[in-house]
């Protein structure tokens, strides 16, 4: 069986070679690569001709069309059996199309899904958190009605998808959807083949670029980052409800909830006019509105709050949510007041919930710890401090979060004692061992807020080297994070 794996280029000289040589360097050799170029205006091609690589076909756009306009144009140059879709800063295990191939030579699936890891420009590696949803499943038979979890499995680049079947349900990416562009194709062929086939294995590495000057667009701090996400979860919920599959809608807010707030709050800092972010809101409360009682129900409170807001409440609400010092707090009093379907299953610790989120940093608070630190550290740590030695960041942090965690009230000692096993002198005591030695050890400050919930919330936050419920009271409450 011939692959054919499809890689479109754009502005990825730093990364280019190691994704051409992880698929030269491939133990199973029967396989072809289109690269497309979508007018990169780096040396990215000059650097695959250098190849010279005669299982290596270059096709050029005329003009920069995009990502999903770059795969279509790549699929048709294919002559293989099977296609892999592989972007162009990524890279391959060496034994990742022996392994798919072995899969389908037992089970002749349509589709065969692997796993994959993050990897930034350091080296470190860190498992892709939503593969853990669909766990397990290895059958030739799966199928999304049996296993809706796979609404998870969004990308396009961790698939070996047969040919055949691909051009006969005429399947192609969307590319008005220049980004994004993912969740709505890989939803299009689950619900078209019931021969799904999922391998365990970590085959595959998706690149984290610390280059702020050139980030993919899924790390992009931009509006149009808002607003394809909107238009990716207005498609899928379309296509859901127009292919008699409205059943994985449930399953899809689950995804929807993982993210929402997060993009949310991106466009009230990017909006360029207060008149553009309230669209944004007018659109999620047109999504929500899709979303019936059941899916909301079983969330904790502080992970849908914003969600039942959009629903229930107006624009002014919404704004003031972001706007106001404790506007989480208002929009949720105020909603609380009315009478909504979700509310009976709502089960609010209200105490809690408020004294969390009340809390607030001054603006001078980082100045003045900033400044303590420099004081009170010899010559070579301010020195590498501001080189930049991750260490030295890492503990001016965490003696920041002591400094907040003690202000905020909010560390409960006799809770944190007795699930430590230790006594304490003090009560500054107590919060220093927490910060530098106890949450590495998951053990909780209070009874609210647990560090591995918070973690599992923020995937992000996975290689923060600071305090957890430091950053949830520093950055996490002003920047709407969920706890859990």
């Amino acid at each position: 069986m011939k692959v054919s794996i499809v890689i479109p280029v754009y502005n990825v000289e730093k990364y280019i070679c190691r994704c051409i040589d992880s698929v030269l360097d491939q133990s199973y050799k029967n396989f072809e690569v289109v690269v497309v170029d979508d007018q990169s205006p780096d040396r990215s091609i000059e650097l695959v001709k250098s190849y010279q690589s005669e299982k290596i076909t270059i096709i050029s756009h005329k003009q920069n069309k995009g990502l999903s306009a770059s795969r279509n144009t790549g699929v048709n140059h294919c002559s293989g059996d099977y296609l892999l879709f592989l972007d162009s800063d990524d890279y391959l295990q060496p034994n990742a199309l022996e392994k798919g191939i072995s899969i389908i030579q037992n089970h002749h699936s349509d589709i065969v899904s692997f796993k994959s890891k993050h990897i930034d420009d350091d080296g470190k590696t860190w498992p892709v958190s939503w593969h853990e949803k669909f766990k397990g499943l290895t059958s030739g038979d799966v199928s999304i009605s049996d296993h809706p979890n796979l609404v998870w499995d969004v990308a396009a680049w961790n698939k070996l998808i047969n040919l055949n079947f691909y051009r006969a349900n005429n399947i192609e990416f969307d590319e008005g959807q220049r980004h994004f562009e993912d969740h709505l194709f890989s939803l299009e062929l689950f619900t078209k083949t019931n021969k799904v086939s999922v391998i365990d294995d970590e085959l595959h590495y998706y690149a984290i670029r610390s280059d702020a000057s050139n980030p993919s667009i899924t790390q992009s701090n931009q509006f149009d980052s808002v607003l394809y996400r909107l238009r990716m979860m207005e498609s899928v919920i379309s296509y859901l409800n127009s292919s008699e599959r409205s059943y994985l809608i449930v399953h899809f807010c689950e995804l929807i909830i993982y993210f929402y707030r997060q993009v949310l709050q991106l466009a009230y800092e990017s909006a360029d006019t207060k008149d553009s972010f309230l669209d944004v809101i007018t659109r999620f409360q047109a999504i929500f509105a899709h979303i019936g009682f059941e899916p909301l129900s079983k969330y904790p409170f502080e992970a849908i709050d914003l969600a039942l807001h959009l629903k229930y409440l107006s624009h002014n609400h919404i704004c003031c949510y972001f706007e106001s010092p404790n506007g989480r707090i208002k929009c949720a009093d105020t909603l609380l007041r009315l009478d909504f379907p979700e509310k009976e299953t709502l089960d609010v610790d209200w105490v809690s919930y408020s004294q969390h989120y009340s809390y607030r940093i001054k603006p001078s608070d980082h100045f003045f710890s900033k400044a303590l630190f420099m004081l009170a550290q010899p010559f070579y740590m301010k020195w590498t401090y501001f080189k930049g030695d991750k260490g030295v960041h890492a503990i001016a942090s965490k003696n920041l979060a002591v400094l907040h965690i003690q202000r905020s009230g909010l560390f409960d000692e006799e809770y944190y004692s007795i699930n430590a096993s230790l006594n304490f002198k003090s009560m500054r005591q107590a919060i220093n061992h927490y910060v530098f030695e106890g949450e590495d050890s998951r053990i909780q400050p209070n009874s609210y807020f647990n560090p591995s919930a918070y973690l599992e919330a923020n995937p992000d936050l996975r290689h923060w080297k600071g305090s957890l419920f430091g950053h949830f009271l520093i950055h996490g409450i002003s920047k709407g994070r969920a706890i859990r």
